[in-house]
């Protein structure tokens, strides 16, 4: 250096040269450190970039969790109110059904979209969600504690995060359909509770023959089949209990009461009362009965005769009771009524205005606490079953000419038409057997439309019919009722 600095020239050159290398060095530091910065600041704004699009997409999804939230219990509240709202009127059962079958579908819907594609299943569940304009990235569902779930989504280093509430059982709700229990079939001429058979009919004009049907088999090849109603219709009908008909044996409607039955006998309102067993398969019996000073109630034992005649008259009604002498431990096979040959019952008017109710052995001894006045459809094959060996019977005879503008109501019985049953209006039995008829009509008798409708007419029956919840098993939804909280906490 000393050499150098000795010649001023070059000494000079050099002081230059060292000056302009300190400003260099100094120049590429301060350079390099700007440099740093502005990629510093350029990684912290990428940074802050990705947050905010991970954020958008944590966002998104969390939105759409909740709305998925909102659809359940909105679908849950909607079978809530169906639960709370059974129908209480007929013509409401059919349109509550469709809104409850409705109104589950929609939650099953909304609780499989939770479960298929939200809530996960042990391990963490990654949606593909797409933001538009932005594009598709994927997030992260992953359960935090026992009802808490975390939302994520990482974009290059970024990751934003949520929790929102999850799904929490509380309890279950079962809801049935509810079925109509027709206490009367208001289309039917004949119905069974086990089977029925017409074995031959001589006419071929079915305009005026009602429908049929039974809970058993139909075994009616004169019949056409669109007269005939499958045991599925049917299996629903209860089987009423007549009123307590005791008071009618009472010094009350003694002074009145007749001497006689049979033969021909005039018959009006003060004569009803109790009148035992009447009249054998040898004995003619005609009865002209007044209802115009009121109906006509005779109850009795049994009823048997030759020729058996009725004839109506007036603005009322007249019912035969025949009440099996049951002695309240054992059931036994009685021959309730018989009729040789000839059976005829006639009415003033248009209108049926005769009711033959039987009220046998089984019928009197089925006491339950609820519901005494009549049998529900499911307890039938228990207590009044159709294959009993002890069916109490009903007969028209081999020569018995049958022309009945009447209604026979008499369950726990087998009935049995030998041949010649030219016209009448209704059957209700157990079993119901028809060899012949050469000119049968079975005429459509409104039962519901009738007094006997609202004299055996049972607590809680709501115009023709019962209301009952189902118990079919497809006929039952359950859904669960959950804890769910909608607020959302970002975390960090």
């Amino acid at each position: 250096m000393k050499n150098i600095f000795k010649c001023k020239q070059g000494a000079a050159l050099a002081t230059v040269m060292i000056v302009f290398a300190v400003v260099a060095i100094v120049g590429t530091t301060m350079l390099s450190t700007s440099l740093g910065q502005v990629n510093s600041s350029v990684s912290v704004q990428r940074m802050t970039a990705d947050n905010t699009l991970a954020e958008s997409y944590v966002d998104v999804t969390t939105r759409q969790i909740i709305e998925a939230y909102k659809a359940l219990d909105k679908a849950k509240a909607n079978l809530d109110t169906l639960h709370n709202n059974p129908p209480s009127e007929p013509d409401e059962v059919d349109a509550y059904n469709i809104n409850l079958s409705d109104a589950y579908d929609e939650y099953i819907k909304a609780e499989d979209f939770l479960n298929n594609n939200i809530i996960p299943a042990g391990e963490p569940r990654y949606a593909d969600v797409d933001v538009e304009g932005v594009g598709t990235q994927r997030v992260k569902i992953e359960t935090q504690g026992s009802n808490q779930l975390k939302v994520s989504c990482t974009i290059n280093t970024s990751t934003a995060r949520a929790r929102v509430s999850s799904l929490s059982a509380e309890s279950t709700v079962s809801i049935p359909q509810y079925e109509l229990n027709s206490t009367w079939f208001t289309d039917y001429s004949m119905y069974a509770w086990g089977d029925m058979t017409i074995k031959k009919l001589t006419n071929d004009n079915f305009d005026n023959f009602g429908n049929i049907a039974a809970t058993g088999t139909i075994n009616a090849p004169p019949v056409p089949e669109k007269k005939k109603s499958s045991n599925s219709a049917v299996m629903d009908m209860p089987i009423l209990r007549p009123e307590d008909i005791s008071f009618y044996n009472t010094s009350e409607y003694s002074p009145y009461k007749l001497g006689s039955l049979t033969g021909t006998q005039g018959i009006e309102h003060k004569n009803s009362g109790y009148y035992g067993a009447v009249g054998s398969t040898g004995t003619d019996i005609t009865w002209n009965v007044n209802t115009s000073n009121g109906d006509v109630i005779l109850v009795l034992d049994s009823l048997a005769a030759k020729k058996f005649k009725v004839n109506v008259s007036g603005d009322g009604y007249f019912y035969l009771y025949v009440k099996e002498n049951y002695n309240g431990s054992n059931f036994k096979k009685t021959e309730l009524m018989t009729f040789n040959n000839t059976m005829q019952i006639n009415s003033s008017g248009t209108d049926v205005q005769t009711f033959i109710i039987v009220y046998n052995d089984r019928l009197q001894a089925y006491k339950p606490a609820e519901n005494p006045k009549y049998i529900p459809a499911l307890e039938i094959k228990d207590i009044v079953p159709s294959n009993d060996p002890l069916m109490d019977t009903i007969t028209f005879k081999s020569g018995s000419n049958v022309t009945a503008h009447a209604i026979f109501y008499a369950p726990g019985c087998n009935l049995l038409i030998e041949n010649n049953i030219d016209y009448i209006a209704s059957f209700y039995v157990s079993n119901l057997e028809i060899e012949q008829g050469s000119n049968l009509e079975f005429t459509w008798a409104s039962v519901a439309k009738t007094p006997l409708a609202s004299l055996l007419k049972p607590d809680g029956v709501t115009g023709d019919s019962t209301i009952n919840a189902s118990t079919a098993v497809d006929k039952i939804y359950t859904y669960n009722t959950y804890s769910i909280n909608y607020d959302r906490v970002w975390l960090k």
